[in-house]
């Protein structure tokens, strides 16, 4: 409502707010820090020439990150690659004496998100990192809640093997 009466700060406020998420989801998706950091730009520059035509149709938190995830996606289907991390093996090899420290975790908890293809992966994050609801989820990706559901569940059943694994290690 502010960058809609013209208020020149609410644009910096709104961007400063929004910054480290819209970040967040285009280096998830695209796993690299240079590319993530054009994406985040081009985002910024969408929310400025966009912002004054946003219809409140849902939060603008949501209609930001739909806009990152989108360029996002684009972003990659322009490159045409897809994340393809084999970081995880190694761990899944060990033998049972073997401990995985927090960081080695992590590690192991990122290959296996990052092993789910883009839009399954773009759920669990948002559902998990983000915290985002179902509901905000389905108006981000522009997609059926029951379908959301559906490949949250799905994804969750993908990673269970390589999680219980990295438990049993813990």
């Amino acid at each position: 409502e502010r960058f809609q009466a013209w208020d020149n700060n609410s644009l910096e406020i709104l961007l400063e707010k929004y910054l480290q998420g819209i970040f967040a989801i285009c280096f998830r998706l695209c796993q690299d820090t240079d590319d993530a950091n054009d994406i985040t730009q081009d985002v910024c520059l969408k929310i400025m020439k966009y912002l004054g035509s946003f219809k409140r149709e849902s939060e603008l938190k949501t209609w930001i990150y739909r806009i990152a995830y989108n360029e996002s996606l684009q972003f990659l289907q322009s490159k045409k690659e897809y994340i393809d991390i084999e970081i995880v093996e190694p761990y899944l090899d060990q033998d049972d004496t073997y401990e995985i420290d927090s960081r080695d975790a992590e590690v192991v908890v990122r290959s296996s998100i990052d092993r789910l293809p883009p839009l399954d992966k773009s759920i669990i994050l948002f559902f998990y990192y983000d915290d985002l609801r179902i509901r905000e989820i389905a108006e981000i990706m522009q997609m059926n809640e029951n379908t959301i559901k559906t490949r949250l569940s799905r994804a969750k059943q993908f990673l269970q093997p390589y999680l219980e694994t990295l438990w049993k290690h813990l």
